[in-house]
């Protein structure tokens, strides 16, 4: 028997079968998501949430034909923050606002972004490309459709829809991305939410337990769906009091379980399982800083004439050679700016006549990646170590000098699971608990 776990990442959609009884790989398909929508917008970043749901549904049908088992429960992960409008139907009447979209940093009033007001005002963290910011901005500018009633995340939404349910259910992991979430009562703070001008009727409800949320047509139990950070916690770690993650995508995160009162500053602490948190520190770069020298590289050579459809063979070619001692560029790898500060950006320092070379500014790009994921960790590490560094993420699998930058830098030797797709491992996990 079968366990299936589906992942809408924001660049990849994965469908991976697991067995029931103890989670080990049968067979995994990911295909692209290219549900994005062209936008006139700098600051939008929307998807087409039909597209998602219609390349899940696709990838678990196609999976489903290639088990000879019978599929015994469905779990489901996706990216966080983001939201999309639902009708009194339970069907989608607007784009899917991902967390990447920044209208929530756009200014507001009293001098203060979306986030920041609904901060100032509430006391619950809040930044742009969190749910709730996306919708104050939404609310105050027309873009919420009138026929909306409700509001989730895209993996939300898969979960509703493949249980035929009106009405999305939101797990606490999910919950706490979107902003005004009061955890300790498992609920949205509808008071707070008023104070803002927000309707609280918007909300989806909440459960802070691993459950069944419904079945599909022919009788597959679906559960609650989860966030993909908790997801690639659960699917990437055996150990998890005593394991570090280090996820790096498109984006980058620092996860390890810890005390919910440490998540300050940079820090969110997460709802995870049950009683227990994530103490949370995310890149908004993270691998997607080293794509963009990629394809810095590639126009270059476009430039001069030379088509080229990757650069990544080339730049890991260099990188074998490569001696990192021979590196003294500083580079920020911060160009979308930070959860705290949306308009702080990236740099490179440190340049002089010598050291300009593609070797140096790849080295120097994999570093600032590790080292603002270490800079967060600082802030949470509670000074025992011996905590087991795990790797996750395509731009830890697949770049060995970035393995060996976050070994030595986080101080202990880095171990990066067999399984791939640790979201869509993680949520089949987690549906296997579900009762």
């Amino acid at each position: 028997m079968a366990i299936l776990g589906i992942d809408i990442g924001t660049t990849t959609v994965c469908c991976k079968a697991v067995r029931d009884g103890d989670c080990g790989e049968i067979l995994s398909r990911t295909v692209k998501n290219d549900a994005f929508i062209e936008t006139p917008n700098a600051f939008e970043r929307i998807q087409d949430p039909e597209r998602l749901i219609s390349i899940a549904r696709a990838l678990i049908e196609e999976v489903r034909a290639a088990l000879d088992e019978p599929v015994t429960a469905i779990g489901i992960t996706g990216q966080m923050h983001g939201i999309v409008y639902l009708n009194a139907d339970g069907v989608s009447v607007s784009p899917l606002y991902i967390w990447q979209d920044m209208r929530g940093g756009l200014e507001y009033k009293d001098g203060l972004s979306y986030a920041e007001y609904i901060t100032a005002k509430t006391g619950y963290r809040c930044a742009p490309g969190y749910g709730f910011s996306s919708h104050l901005y939404n609310l105050n500018n027309g873009l919420v459709p009138a026929t909306a009633v409700s509001l989730c995340t895209i993996h939300d939404y898969l979960a509703a829809s493949l249980c035929g349910l009106a009405r999305p259910v939101t797990h606490q992991s999910d919950a706490a991305s979107l902003s005004l979430y009061d955890a300790k009562n498992v609920r949205f703070d509808a008071e707070a939410a008023r104070a803002i001008g927000i309707d609280p009727a918007i909300f989806p409800d909440v459960i802070s337990n691993t459950a069944f949320i419904g079945k599909t047509e022919d009788g597959i139990p679906v559960s609650v769906a989860i966030g993909d950070n908790q997801a690639s916690f659960l699917g990437s770690v055996d150990d998890p009091e005593s394991s570090i993650l280090l996820n790096v995508g498109t984006s980058g995160q620092i996860s390890v379980i810890g005390d919910p009162e440490k998540g300050v500053g940079a820090i969110e602490a997460r709802p995870f399982l049950e009683d227990s948190y994530l103490l949370v520190g995310c890149s908004l770069c993270g691998g997607r800083s080293y794509a963009l020298l990629e394809k810095f590289f590639r126009d270059v050579c476009a430039m001069c004439g030379c088509e080229i459809p990757s650069a990544y063979p080339f730049m890991d070619r260099a990188m074998e050679k490569f001696s990192p001692e021979a590196c003294t560029l500083a580079v920020s790898t911060k160009f979308d700016g930070t959860r705290e500060n949306p308009n702080e950006r990236g740099s490179i320092t440190g340049i002089d006549t010598n050291n300009l070379t593609p070797e140096n500014l790849m080295y120097g790009y994999m570093k600032g990646i590790a080292t603002e994921l270490y800079d967060m960790y600082r802030g949470v590490s509670d000074g025992k170590g011996g905590k087991r560094l795990i790797g996750s993420g395509n731009a830890v699998r697949v770049n060995p000098m970035l393995r060996t930058i976050l070994s030595e830098l986080f101080g202990g030797e880095l171990t990066v699971p067999d399984c791939k797709e640790e979201a869509a491992q993680g949520a089949a996990k987690f549906a296997r608990l579900c009762k």
